[in-house]
């Protein structure tokens, strides 16, 4: 789970804000844009993936 290390921080209050433009914040954002580009290789790399998600077909 990506976080901001404070885990009664609830979004779209004050505290969450300050720790979203903290070194916290821009850790989380960098696990979370490394967890997606994980995620794009492994589905280019996944040849019956990789066509299903190219046609939008699920068979």
């Amino acid at each position: 789970m990506i976080g901001l290390g404070d885990p009664v921080a609830v979004p779209h209050t004050t505290g969450f804000a300050a720790l979203a433009g903290s070194e916290p914040g821009d850790r989380a954002a960098v696990d979370g844009a490394t967890l997606l580009a994980s995620t794009v290789v492994d589905a280019a790399l996944d040849k019956a993936l990789r066509a299903r998600l190219l046609t939008g077909s699920d068979s």
